[in-house]
């Protein structure tokens, strides 16, 4: 390779086998969100959030059942998404946020959804892209079973829920710290996030992003991190 050039990392797509998709297990993470401002070192609690992970069998074979609450003052949303265990390609999520609930479907590059508010008519649209994706929702789960080796890289196919359409984004593995943290990096038009991933249990440890300069000026340069802790306990 030329000096001064950069080649294009490979496409991660759903069904593939370099996930470690045999580390998920039957579990509960909780954790809230914090956020400082630029130049400040006092942090704001903002939300809180829980994640369930459950292993079903069924005709489709093994599934993870993904289950995602979020808590702030402003009410709660609730997202449950179904997706194979072997390479996590989505098949279906719902979520639900006061009178709002929308549904997904997923079958490799098509994404249909249906929303439903109160009890007006539902609405449905069909999505068809050029390559198969993984749901946004599913992001803090690949993070954790990537290949953790110093410089992996690859494009990652997103659905956004928010936006309703695809995004093509970047992850690294940036190298392991002395206490076993894998530190793994994630890009995207909005943000930059670190995550840290345990090398022994593949559970997330820490996880920090910056919203980058060129978006919205009111985000620019503001830190938001998330602090774990087991599921039940007290902050």
């Amino acid at each position: 390779m030329l000096a001064g050039t950069w080649a294009t990392p490979p496409m991660l797509v759903p069904g593939s086998h370099e996930l470690q998709s045999t580390r998920i297990t039957e579990e509960c993470d909780s954790s809230w969100f914090v956020s400082r401002d630029p130049g400040e070192t006092t942090e704001h609690a903002l939300l809180g959030q829980r994640k369930e992970h459950h292993l079903v069998t069924d005709q489709r074979g093994s599934t993870v059942v993904q289950v995602t609450t979020l808590t702030s003052p402003n009410g709660s949303y609730i997202d449950s998404t179904v997706m194979l265990r072997d390479g996590l390609a989505p098949i279906s999520e719902a979520t639900h946020a006061g009178p709002q609930v929308i549904r997904y479907r997923y079958d490799r590059n098509h994404v249909d959804v249906t929303t439903t508010n109160g009890d007006s008519a539902p609405s449905v649209t069909h999505h068809e892209y050029a390559y198969s994706l993984f749901n946004f929702e599913e992001l803090d789960l690949l993070m954790r079973l990537l290949p953790l080796r110093p410089g992996y890289q690859a494009l990652l196919p997103l659905y956004s829920e928010g936006d309703q359409d695809a995004e093509i984004d970047t992850v690294q593995v940036e190298g392991k710290d002395r206490a076993g943290v894998w530190q793994v990096r994630f890009a995207d038009k909005a943000i930059v996030a670190t995550y840290g991933v345990s090398d022994h249990t593949r559970g997330l440890v820490s996880y920090s992003h910056r919203f980058r300069v060129d978006g919205p000026r009111w985000k620019a340069g503001t830190v938001w991190r998330q602090a774990f802790r087991a599921c039940g306990q007290r902050r």
